[in-house]
């Protein structure tokens, strides 16, 4: 044991020193809090809503061999791996919905963990601890946390690529390339969009501090072992570029291009937008394209997305003593976390753009076209946040001023929001929110602040005129860098475009929030940085409290207020009724639809997932594997009737229950800020009357049935059950002979 020798009055002795006890960070341990209290938002009633038909094709893809699991995402642009965990847990255990949605629910709740060390390579330890608070309390997360699809896990392996990069980038270590090859394995054998983020590799590299020429080696073999998977995969194994050829489709997503019809740039950012802050998005899947959202939805979203930008743009602005970057716990100086950050959201964005445009516009016309909509408001607020800026940086003592003019503006702008009304599904008529988006959200009109606000901003990030002169320089350097970029992108994809359509392709639009979900982690930094640069705590606080509080009330509204049709309960009865010998008939008007969110696909898709989990005596031929028109549920009475099934009752005396399932539509003079009235339950009952008077109504229930983007009412179920009276039998006469 070590001893320190003491020399005291008595002379020379010795003390043990007591072995130093490490303590766990705080940090480490509010992680460890927050990812378990991820795991219970991702794991509770993981059941619940109800099974949709993207998460029965899931379970369809795995329902045979490995071989024919390969074959169904032939002609789709899907990796293999997340079907193959899939069909690795279904010979174990039958994929009811729990087991189904059980890898999205472990990687949406190792995501949190995931977004802080993500975040940690950037930013303060403050600021990560947001990050992660924010990826626990988001809908959007929380809803594909929940979802039996790829989606979540890769967005999960895509943040992790990018964390174990910057990682490396910081640390020069073999255990951190080793991760980031790992880990960009794994994103890239779930979707191949993960290849986005493997772009950015050389420009983060060429940027980092002290790059020695070995890591360029390093980089150029771990790209080409990531590659070497999908690369084989794509050219051996899947024929979706065939297909493409052949029928002109590209991986059956023609239907997006219904979605978008009609949609410019602003319009689809700012879809995205709601969707990744709120779970809110205004373009329509098929199935939702004639149900408005309900008014007050629509005007609280509005305000919602009004307040989180405006408080955005006020992080922006060059404040004394909120600016995070310059925190002792910050790895990297700021203008690398937002140049890695703004490219990573940026140029996806602008790709995506191209590609679903049939004539996508060129970045420096960008501008020309955004007074159609909202004139010149974006000139006078640029000139105010600009204003701001400079008044910050040179004048330090009316920060407070600026701080209450902000603050007062903002509440202006609500209640102008507040009195102007939103019209249809689109944000358009709303000026100010528009021009809140084209400032923050929109390249087109980016270029003023991406340029001339870091220009402010320079006037406090450097002691010496000198330094702030190359601060400006490689501000300017890099925004025109990046216009070349995006320009170079915009003639690229129109070509592609062109020569699609020299052979018979029709392009299709591949714009929707989830196909976009790889760039989620950098806008949940982003976000979690300009909140904590705001000047005041309480400021920062209560913003980012009543984000989580917001995003926890939507998600868990459709969780436990299930959106998707009781498909369960109505297999359920169907198979109850199976038989001539059976006592009970089961009678359902089936809703005929596209099978999006909330729609319900009862003939196949959903209805034979239901099917083949709670009955336990079917099996699956090949084909349905393949195909779902090969399984069909056995439907003995496709209508509700009441002359069909008083027909029917009667002619089989041995039935005593009867059940109906029947939609209710909303009329098309609905408003839109109401749901549409239930059936009354006092209009005469005409499925009695033609069942007898010895039948009664035993039950009667309403499934209100939601597009869950928008919580635009769709449709009612309505099941009624009815029961057979027994009949009362005749007390025969005595034969005793009373006692004399």
């Amino acid at each position: 044991m070590e001893a320190i020798a003491l020399l005291g009055d008595e002379g020379p002795f010795l003390e043990p020193v007591q072995p130093h006890r490490r303590k766990i960070p705080w940090h480490l341990i509010a992680v460890f809090v927050l990812t378990v209290l991820a795991g219970v938002s991702r794991f509770v009633s993981l059941d619940r809503p109800g099974i949709w038909i993207d998460e029965a094709s899931t379970f369809r893809r795995v329902s045979g061999t490995y071989d024919q699991m390969l074959d169904t995402l032939e002609f789709d642009y899907f990796g293999p791996l997340f079907y193959s965990i899939e069909w690795t847990i279904r010979q174990f255990h039958v994929l009811n919905p729990w087991f189904l949605r059980l890898v999205p629910a472990i990687a949406g709740t190792l995501m949190v963990p995931a977004m802080y060390f993500l975040a940690r390579q950037l930013c303060s330890i403050r600021t990560s601890l947001v990050t992660a608070l924010l990826t626990l309390c988001s809908a959007f997360m929380i809803n594909y946390g929940r979802d039996a699809k790829m989606y979540m896990t890769f967005w999960l392996f895509a943040a992790l690529s990018a964390g174990t990069f910057f990682w490396w980038l910081r640390t020069r270590t073999w255990t951190a390339w080793l991760a980031w090859i790992a880990a960009s394995c794994a994103m890239m054998g779930l979707n191949p969009w993960g290849a986005v983020v493997l772009v950015f590799t050389p420009l983060w590299m060429l940027t980092a501090r002290k790059v020695h020429w070995v890591m360029g080696i390093g980089l150029i073999v771990g790209l080409s072992v990531i590659a070497t998977g999908p690369v084989v995969y794509y050219t051996q194994f899947n024929k979706c570029w065939d297909r493409t050829a052949e029928r002109g489709e590209f991986g059956g997503i023609n239907w997006l291009g219904i979605r978008n019809r009609g949609a410019d740039a602003t319009d689809l950012i700012q879809d995205s937008a709601a969707a990744f802050y709120f779970k809110f998005t205004f373009l329509q899947e098929t199935d939702a394209a004639h149900v408005e959202a309900p008014r007050y939805i629509l005007s609280a979203t509005i305000v919602a997305l009004t307040a989180i930008l405006a408080l955005l743009t006020v992080g922006l602005l060059p404040w004394r003593k909120a600016s995070d970057s310059v925190a002792p716990s910050a790895p990297e100086p700021w203008w690398r976390p937002a140049l890695w950050l703004g490219t990573w959201i940026v140029v996806p964005c602008y790709l995506f753009y191209c590609i679903s445009i049939r004539h996508p516009l060129a970045p420096k016309d960008w501008a020309l076209t955004l007074h159609a909509f909202i004139g010149f408001h974006w000139l006078g607020l640029t000139l105010l946040i600009l204003g701001s800026a400079v008044a910050i940086s040179f004048f330090p003592r009316v920060q407070l001023g600026v701080l209450v003019g902000w603050i007062l503006l903002a509440a202006a702008l609500l209640v102008y929001v507040l009195a102007t009304p939103a019209v249809g599904n689109s944000l358009r008529s709303s000026t100010i929110i528009n021009t809140w988006l084209t400032l923050l959200f929109d390249w087109r009109m980016a270029w003023p602040t991406l340029v001339l606000l870091p220009a402010v901003a320079i006037a406090r990030s450097a002691p010496t005129f000198r330094l702030r002169a190359f601060h400006l320089l490689m501000a300017a350097a890099i925004a025109i860098g990046l216009y070349f970029v995006l320009s170079q992108m915009h003639a690229i994809c129109t070509a592609a475009i062109e020569e699609m359509i020299r052979h018979g392709v029709t392009p299709s639009s591949i714009w929707i929030p989830r196909y976009l979900g790889f760039i989620w982690p950098a806008v949940a930094i982003v976000t979690a940085s300009l909140l904590m640069r705001l000047p005041v705590w309480p400021l920062r606080w209560s913003a980012v409290l009543a984000f989580c509080a917001i995003n926890l009330f939507i998600a868990w509204h459709r969780v436990f207020d299930s959106t998707e049709p009781p498909l369960d309960r109505i297999v359920a009865d169907i198979y109850a009724s199976k038989g001539m010998q059976s006592t009970v008939r089961t009678f359902i008007d089936a809703v005929e639809t596209r099978g999006g969110p909330g729609a319900g696909v009862l003939m196949y898709g959903v209805g034979p997932y239901y099917a083949y989990n709670s009955r336990a005596d079917l099996s699956l031929s090949p084909r349905f594997v393949l195909h779902w028109h090969s399984f069909y549920l056995p439907f003995p009475n496709l209508t509700v009737s009441p002359n069909m099934i008083g027909y029917t009752v009667r002619n089989s005396t041995h039935v005593t229950r009867v059940i109906a399932w029947e939609p209710f539509y909303p009329p098309p003079t609905t408003p839109a800020d109401e749901d549409f009235a239930p059936p009354d339950p006092n209009e005469p009952d005409r499925i009695k009357r033609r069942l007898g008077a010895d039948w009664k109504l035993e039950r009667e229930e309403i499934f209100p049935v939601r597009y869950h983007w928008s919580w635009g009412e769709l449709y009612l179920y309505r099941r009624r059950e009815y029961v057979k009276s027994a009949p009362l039998q005749a007390t025969p006469a005595s034969t005793t002979r009373p006692a004399q």
